[in-house]
């Protein structure tokens, strides 16, 4: 059902693989230096409680260790924002859960995000501090999901292949990812884009008409029953982190680059920090 895009995405894995080959340089490391931050990492979903994950950097000259990295012992608050009364917020307290998970609490019960609401961020830690801030969307509001049908060869056999368009009524401060599934499919969970292959817009990315149109030309299918799309909505500053994040053209020894990304933490932390809600259409064709 999705085998031409499955042979294409060993295609392009193996001509990764040889680029790697080409390019591969050789560093002796004796004594690298490096700044050490927090990392923290937190997507904000309506769907789920709230599990900020906050670890530490460690030097490049020797293996990373997970159960290193991950910090117990930060300190932190959450404060929640709710846009019908902004001047009575509330501040929930980060508790540790294992492995530097944490979540939020108020009282006795966990935060669970809800859409529209303002989330702020505050730890500490031996001396570091940072904070953060993001918005959880409200779900995308979309107009039509339709499909759009192109010709492929298979074997030197014609085939009919679909994608799924979909258009968007943006609202300001979001930004919008596509991808496609098939709702009577054993492929499990619906994808959730984030990478390169998926298409992003911002809210101000519109056509004439005022609206977002967006095709997951990445993913084609040969039935066009069941397919749906899957309309991701982050909070805007999202973004500049995934154009950064996953640009992919780092030519550092150690392929890191992470000074160069847009984290969206500040203060002695990098890490993503932000707010999504997820919509699944389903698609109408003739």
């Amino acid at each position: 059902m999705r085998t031409m895009t499955k042979l294409r995405s060993i295609a392009l894995a193996l001509a990764f693989a040889l680029t790697l080959g080409a390019c591969e340089e050789t560093v002796d490391i004796t004594d690298a230096t490096y700044r050490e931050r927090m990392v923290i990492h937190a997507v904000l979903d309506p769907v789920d409680s709230v599990d900020i994950t906050i670890t530490r950097t460690l030097p490049i000259n020797r293996p990373y260790d997970a159960a290193e990295a991950a910090l117990s012992d930060v300190a932190g608050t959450l404060t929640i924002v709710d846009p019908a009364a902004p001047g009575a917020s509330q501040q929930a307290t980060l508790v540790h859960v294992g492995n530097g998970h944490y979540t939020a609490r108020l009282a006795d019960r966990a935060v669970v995000p809800k859409e529209g609401f303002e989330y702020r961020l505050d730890v500490s830690w031996r001396g570091r501090s940072a904070g953060a801030r993001t918005i959880v969307p409200r779900s995308a509001t979309v107009d039509s999901v339709t499909l759009v049908p192109s010709s492929w060869s298979w074997e030197g056999r014609p085939m009919e292949m679909f994608s799924v368009r979909a258009v968007i009524d943006p609202n300001p401060g979001e930004v919008y990812l596509l991808a496609s599934t098939q709702l009577d499919s054993s492929f499990g969970e619906p994808p959730m884009p984030m990478f390169t292959s998926a298409p992003i817009a911002r809210s101000r990315d519109t056509n004439a008409q005022g609206r977002i149109a967006m095709v997951d030309e990445w993913n084609a299918y040969s039935e066009p029953e069941g397919l749906a799309a899957v309309v991701v909505t982050y909070d805007e500053p999202y973004y500049e982190f995934q154009r950064t994040y996953y640009r992919g053209d780092d030519m550092g020894p150690f392929g890191s680059g992470s000074d160069i990304v847009r984290w969206t933490v500040e203060g002695d932390a990098i890490g993503l920090f932000i707010g999504r809600t997820t919509r699944i259409v389903p698609a109408t064709h003739d």
